[in-house]
């Protein structure tokens, strides 16, 4: 390969690429029981926490990155709030 192939696909794939907003937060107001994949069992979250999206767990679940652990939220209880 080129040179300047290289950089067009480079270019490609910046251009391809479509980065999620990383602040969403916990939907609501108080505490959220949700499941910790690592541990496998349901912990107790506080609502309004900051989480980012890692990946779609499910149709209707994704896998989240809080401050302590990873859990597994509905995604109509993670607000989007956009960059930072």
């Amino acid at each position: 390969m080129t040179t300047d192939e290289i950089v067009s696909d480079l270019i490609n794939e910046v251009l391809a690429y479509e980065a999620n907003p990383t602040c969403h937060f916990i939907s609501g107001s108080g505490s959220g029981w949700f499941l910790d994949p690592d541990l496998k069992v349901m912990v107790m979250i506080n609502r309004g926490t900051e989480v980012v999206p890692l990946e779609s767990f499910d149709d209707n679940r994704s896998l989240v990155r809080s401050p302590y652990n990873f859990l597994i939220i509905p995604d109509d209880e993670l607000i989007e709030i956009g960059y930072n």
